[in-house]
């Protein structure tokens, strides 16, 4: 009688667990449908850091670069004042070289670079010359010698020569120079972008040379 009991609830326990309902196709397809758009949100919002990351870096770099520019000109001056000369020596357009078509290097001899010399300055427009001013790394610098590794960036100097006023001045005494050193990545040029702006992956920064007696 007890077997027979025991027997019954065991059967009892079977249809029970059988009776469960388990979940239907449309219900599967649903959950990988909402785990696949949530995924996919992830990924886009992934990728999109990852992008600006990289956004950033490229500014950072291309700004430093900017400034190096400057620093070299500088530079120049300071080590023309020191070998007593004076302070705008070569940094002066005398002839028709075109003196906002200009590249300048860290290892450039400061006391024999020179803006009237075609290597330094008018080297073709920048819109048609990334090889002219694109920028390489060598040894662990910037510079436009081109044996080393080829990079994103392209570094052109604009030197233009003005009055106290800040107007052109053609003059062998002007009082000032305003230096422009600008730099962009990614094949991007002012001249054909239409304007030197981070969203059109261009910065620049300028100087003012004043004379030092």
């Amino acid at each position: 009688m007890l077997n027979n009991n025991h027997k019954k609830l065991n059967m009892q326990k079977v249809c029970l667990f059988s009776s469960k309902n388990g979940f239907s196709l449309i219900e599967v397809l649903i959950t990988l449908m909402i785990l696949s758009v949530g995924i996919s949100a992830i990924t886009a919002l992934m990728t999109g850091n990852i992008r600006t990351t990289v956004n950033a870096k490229n500014q950072i770099i291309a700004s430093e670069l900017a400034q190096e520019g400057i620093e070299m000109v500088r530079n120049i001056r300071e080590s023309n004042i020191v070998a007593g000369r004076d302070s705008f020596t070569n940094l002066m357009h005398t002839t028709t070289i075109n003196q906002t078509l200009c590249r300048i290097d860290y290892d450039d001899d400061v006391l024999t670079w020179k803006i009237d010399d075609a290597a330094n300055c008018n080297q073709g427009a920048a819109g048609l010359g990334a090889g002219n001013y694109r920028l390489y790394l060598k040894n662990g610098f910037y510079s436009h010698d081109s044996t080393g590794s080829s990079t994103k960036f392209a570094r052109r100097m604009v030197f233009s020569q003005q009055d106290e006023n800040g107007d052109p001045d053609t003059s062998a005494n002007p009082y000032r120079i305003l230096v422009r050193s600008i730099v962009s990545w990614d094949d991007q040029f002012p001249e054909v972008i239409g304007s030197c702006t981070i969203a059109n992956k261009c910065t620049y920064i300028d100087s003012i040379l004043t004379k030092w007696e």
